[in-house]
């Protein structure tokens, strides 16, 4: 089944970006730090191209190996490409330091400029964009140290622009999330269905929660075992869905007969890897 998801709101917010981008001086892209390719929305891309300075902050970096978020640093690094990864779980001071030492570090030639003809102060204007639920909102309320964005736990809060102040010189504009039109890679779209980038309405539960199972038997058999009970024998031995069945017969996640709810475990499986609850596990 190919996933795809572009609701009318957000063709509505690509135009909006299109025209904010000559007000900012810097673009702060958010990537999943779970799945940073499958984050990186190649439409806003094409969007910026050179024309902004241009860092990536990997967000939710509590919820990722921290093997893997070192390893796509190092990749973004060696290609060019600014890149910092984020944990808000530690408090704003940490990611407000950093994102602000980014920001100086990427408007360098604005405020040099403007400092040479005598400005004491530099306002810096940076946008903030990425897909849907990949935590801008929860950034933003993170380093501005109030509660000024609507967060969620599922795609599609923010709506709207809103400009907000990080510091004297720095500005923030909080954009809405957004997704490409169509997906080619039918992994890419369950990822992101996994990690809770779209609607769940929009894909089937069972096939997403199929996908992660097999992934987890593959690389992260001991988080899975360890999370739900299973023996390192029924890890090794059954397939993917054979492990679905064994995990909802534990949970109680069971129908009339006796026999294991689908929907109900693989509800429980996304709901329990998109809160960390089986443990900091990437897709990539």
């Amino acid at each position: 089944m190919n996933i795809q998801w572009f609701p009318g709101h957000m063709a509505k917010a690509r135009r909006m970006i299109e025209k904010e981008l000559a007000m900012v001086d810097v673009v702060i892209e958010l990537v999943d730090a779970r799945i940073p390719v499958a984050s990186k929305n190649p439409l806003l891309e094409e969007i910026i191209g050179k024309k902004r300075p241009h860092l990536i902050v990997m967000t939710k970096a509590d919820l990722a190996d921290p093997g893997r978020t070192a390893h796509w640093l190092r990749t973004y690094h060696d290609s060019g490409h600014g890149a910092i990864a984020l944990d808000l779980t530690r408090g704003g001071k940490q990611a407000t330091k950093a994102l602000t030492e980014a920001i100086y570090d990427l408007s360098h030639d604005k405020r040099a400029k403007f400092m040479g003809k005598g400005a004491q102060k530099v306002r810096v204007h940076a946008m903030i964009i990425g897909i849907p639920n990949v935590g801008k909102s929860t950034l933003i309320n993170s380093v501005v140290g109030r509660s000024v964005a609507d967060t969620g736990n599922k795609p599609g809060v923010t709506k709207g622009k809103q400009w907000l102040r990080l510091s004297e010189d720095i500005e923030l504009l909080d954009t809405p999330g957004i997704l490409w039109p169509k997906f080619e890679n039918e992994d890419l779209g369950y990822q992101l269905a996994i990690t809770g980038a779209i609607s769940d309405d929009v894909f089937v539960p069972e096939e997403a929660a199929f996908r992660l199972v097999r992934h987890l038997q593959a690389y992260y058999p001991q988080l899975l075992a360890a999370r739900y009970g299973l023996s390192s024998d029924v890890i090794e031995q059954e397939d993917p869905y054979g492990l679905m069945q064994a995990i909802g017969r534990r949970r109680g996640a069971l129908i009339s007969g006796g026999r294991v709810d689908d929907r109900k475990t693989a509800a429980l499986l996304l709901k329990d890897y998109r809160n960390g609850a089986i443990g900091r596990i990437s897709l990539e």
